[in-house]
This record gives structure tokens, C-alpha cells and sequence, in this order.
């Protein structure tokens, strides 16, 4: 396949802000952390270059304290999109955790 559809597939998809959760999020972004000054976070991706398109800045999102971050999901507006595992880390204290390095990429059949 030519990169130049690879990147027209990538760049078609839209994702607009990254949440963090505590268990699995399933297909509707349950288990989502609330309380304290928890909100998602807005993220932005790079045109596409062979199908890829790579997050442009680091998100920093604030995390209540005796949280547990173990997921995130990609969503467009209410939508999600995509859900990731992370390695468990609990804040005993409020903090922020930093999403960094997502790609979206185009599927090369």
C-alpha cells in the first residue's frame, strides 16, 4: 500500500482528548477517575508520515489523591476510540500523570 493512502486513512481519524481510568474501560470508557481537579485532557497529533501520526506535546493530567491509574482511552468529543493498558501506579497524593508517545496509525492489510 503507498504511504500517501496509509496517511489519508491515519490522518482521518480524529482524536481530541485522552482520559486516565482505574480498571478496564471496556467499549464505553467506564472505571474513569473523578473527584479532585480530575478532568481529561486535550491531545494532538502530527500529520501522518508512513501512515503514523505521533502525539505532539506531552498531556499532563491531575490525578486525585488514592487513585489508581491503570488505562487510558482516546476519544473524539464523546466518543471513545481507542483504550490502552498502563502499568499500575496508586497516588497516595494528588499528582499528575503524563500520557506521552501515542500514535495512531493506519492499518497495513
Amino acid at each position: 500500500m503507498f504511504d500517501v493512502t496509509l496517511n489519508q486513512m491515519a490522518n482521518a481519524i480524529t482524536v481530541t482528548h485522552v482520559s486516565l481510568h482505574s480498571d478496564d474501560p471496556g467499549t464505553n470508557g467506564a472505571n474513569e477517575l473523578s473527584g479532585g481537579t480530575y478532568a481529561k485532557g486535550a491531545i494532538a497529533y502530527n500529520a501522518a508520515v508512513a501512515g503514523v501520526r505521533a502525539q505532539t506535546a506531552d498531556v499532563l493530567i491531575n490525578v486525585p489523591a488514592g487513585s489508581t491509574v491503570s488505562w487510558y482511552v482516546l476519544w473524539d468529543g464523546a466518543t471513545p476510540k481507542r483504550k490502552g493498558d498502563l502499568p499500575d501506579e496508586f497516588f497516595n497524593q494528588a499528582g499528575q500523570y503524563k500520557i506521552s508517545g501515542t500514535t495512531l496509525l493506519a492499518a497495513n492489510p
